[in-house]
C-alpha cells in the first residue's frame, strides 16, 4: 500500500458509485504486515471498518525483486500523512482473513480493481477457476505499459508487473474482461506544479479529501504520475479513457526484460489496454471528490 494507492483507495470510499467489499493486501511497496497495520489505522481513523484481507507475502515464485528502500520507508511510514495527526498505534480491526479466504468475498457481478502485483488474484484463479472467473465483471488493473515501463535501469517493465510477472501471466490469460490502465495512460496525469498549487487553497470537509489532499501536497519525491487514482477512476468516469487498444497481453517471464508486458492486438482479447485519457476530466474528479 504505497501513497498513490491511499489516494485510490480514500477515492473509492468518497463515491456513492461504489460499494467496497474489502481490500486484500498483497507484498509490493509495502510489506504485507505493515501494510495491514497502516490500512486498519487509516480506516479505523476515518471511521470505516470493512473487511481486510492479508494475502500473499512473496511472489507465486520468490524472487529477488523489491521496491526501492526509499520508496517502502515512505509507504510504511505513512509519511506523507505525518500532518493528518493520525494515531500510530494499531488500532483493533479483528477481520485479518488468510488468502484462501480472499475468494469467498468475491460475489456475483463483481469488479476487481487491483492496484498491486497480481499475486493474490493468480492465486485465486489457480485455486477456484471457473467458480471464481464467473463472479467477476472485469478487473481494472494499474500495472503494464506498452511503450514503455518505470523500473529501472531499463524502464522496460513496470512494478507491479515486474514483482511478479508470473501471477500477472496468469491473470492476463484468464479470459476475464481486464482494463488494464498502464504507464502509456498514467503518462498523462502527472503530479504537476500547476496541480499542486491549485488545489493548495482547496479545504476538504471530509477525512477523505483531507487525505488526498495531504499525499498530493507532499508528494515531492514519492510518485510522478497519478497510477493507482487514475485506474480508480474509471469506476467513476469511464469517458475519462479516450483510446485503448484490445487484445491479449502476453508477459515476459525471464531476460533481460523480465516483467515486461506486450500486446497481441485482436479484437477478441479479453484486454482493453488503455492508451490515452483526457486528463482535465481526471483532475476535475480529484478536485470535486476533495470538494465533498
Amino acid at each position: 500500500m504505497g501513497n498513490d494507492d491511499i489516494m485510490a483507495i480514500s477515492m473509492l470510499f468518497l463515491s456513492n458509485k461504489t460499494s467496497i467489499k474489502g481490500i486484500s493486501l498483497v507484498n509490493g511497496v509495502s510489506s504485507v504486515n505493515r501494510g495491514y497495520e497502516n490500512i486498519n489505522v487509516l480506516l479505523t481513523y476515518c471511521g470505516v471498518n470493512i473487511p481486510i484481507l492479508s494475502g500473499y507475502t512473496t511472489a507465486l515464485v520468490p524472487n529477488n525483486t523489491t521496491f526501492p528502500i526509499q520508496d517502502r520507508k515512505r509507504a510504511e511510514n505513512l509519511t506523507l500523512l505525518s500532518n493528518l495527526g493520525i494515531p500510530k498505534n494499531k488500532l483493533k480491526n479483528d477481520k485479518q482473513i488468510g488468502v484462501k479466504s480472499i475468494a469467498s468475498f468475491i460475489s456475483k457481478n463483481i469488479t476487481i480493481l487491483a492496484l498491486g502485483p497480481l499475486t493474490n488474484l493468480a492465486s485465486i484463479i489457480q485455486n477456484q477457476g471457473a467458480k471464481f472467473k464467473n463472479n467477476v465483471n472485469q478487473i481494472i488493473l494499474m500495472g503494464g505499459g506498452l511503450k514503455k515501463g518505470n523500473v529501472p535501469p531499463s524502464r522496460k517493465a513496470e512494478y507491479n508487473i515486474w514483482l511478479d510477472p508470473q501471477a500477472a501471466q496468469i491473470v492476463f490469460n484468464s479470459g476475464i474482461p481486464i482494463i488494464m490502465v498502464g504507464i502509456d495512460a498514467t503518462s498523462c496525469v502527472p503530479n504537476s506544479k500547476e496541480f499542486v498549487s491549485l488545489i493548495s487553497e482547496i479545504q476538504p470537509n471530509t477525512i477523505f479529501g483531507k487525505i488526498i489532499k495531504a499525499i498530493t501536497l507532499g508528494n515531492t519525491t514519492d510518485f510522478d504520475y497519478f497510477y493507482d487514482p487514475l485506474a480508480a477512476s474509471l469506476l467513476f468516469n469511464s469517458t475519462i479513457q479516450t483510446d485503448s487498444k484490445q487484445g491479449q497481453i502476453n508477459v515476459s517471464l525471464k531476460g533481460d526484460d523480465i516483467g515486461t508486458t506486450y500486446l497481441n492486438a485482436c479484437s477478441n482479447g479479453n484486454v482493453k489496454v488503455v492508451t490515452n485519457v483526457n486528463s482535465e476530466r481526471f483532475f476535475s474528479l480529484l478536485i470535486d471528490l476533495m470538494t465533498l
